[in-house]
């Protein structure tokens, strides 16, 4: 059992986080950030998966998670069961048989796992500290440096097979460090995690982090 990591830092300019203001400068933004995370070298490396996921997962979800797993193992298990139910039944009609993307899990169960292979991945082998899980609300987590004290804002996308375009992710986030600029005291790092789900037991988990200078 594998995460597959790919991580980058780069730095945001008082210019950039100006950006956020309006749709136009925020596409000019887009494609700022794009040009960076095409041109910069990221950092690869593979570690193993926590020994107890669900655990994580209960740590660091938004919402009560249990059975998330076994509904992801289900999935994968029954990718070539075109036709078939969740529950093993075929359709007796030749054109209206069920697509086996009809057996996605759910989104919420998705999501879970990804917020909990992300936050274990940001604590353990980061070494950021734990500070808050907002619920209904952007960020996911706030994180700590541990020894500046500076403060990590952290966004989790998670999506099944292969990952998306998490621009507009970052450009949110962006836009939360430009609103709060100057009523927080420090200075603030912003993370977007994507987390792809690979397999059951193989994960792709991809960290962009952005600091303000």
């Amino acid at each position: 059992m594998a995460i597959n990591v790919r991580t980058l830092d780069i730095q945001i300019t008082a210019r950039e986080l100006g950006l956020t203001r309006d749709r136009f400068t925020r596409s000019l933004l887009r494609q700022n950030l794009e040009n960076k995370l095409n041109s910069s070298i990221w950092n690869t490396n593979t570690v193993s998966d926590p020994l107890y996921l669900q655990s994580e997962i209960d740590n660091f979800a938004e919402r009560l998670a249990a059975g998330c797993l076994t509904n992801v193992q289900n999935y994968f298990s029954k990718l070539g069961m075109a036709g078939y139910t969740a529950g093993g039944r075929r359709a007796s009609s030749q054109p209206m048989l069920y697509d086996k993307k009809q057996l996605l899990p759910s989104s919420e169960d998705i999501g879970a796992i990804g917020e909990g292979v992300a936050g274990w991945y940001l604590e353990t082998h980061e070494g950021l500290a734990f500070e808050v899980r907002p619920f209904g609300v952007s960020p996911d987590f706030v994180f700590r440096k541990p020894r500046s004290g500076d403060r990590v804002l952290v966004e989790v996308k998670t999506s099944l097979h292969s990952g998306r375009s998490f621009l507009s992710v970052a450009v949110g986030l962006l836009d939360i460090l430009a609103k709060t600029k100057f009523i927080r005291k420090g200075k603030y790092f912003a993370y977007v995690v994507q987390v792809s789900i690979i397999s059951p037991d193989q994960f792709n988990l991809e960290r962009v982090g952005m600091e303000e200078i």
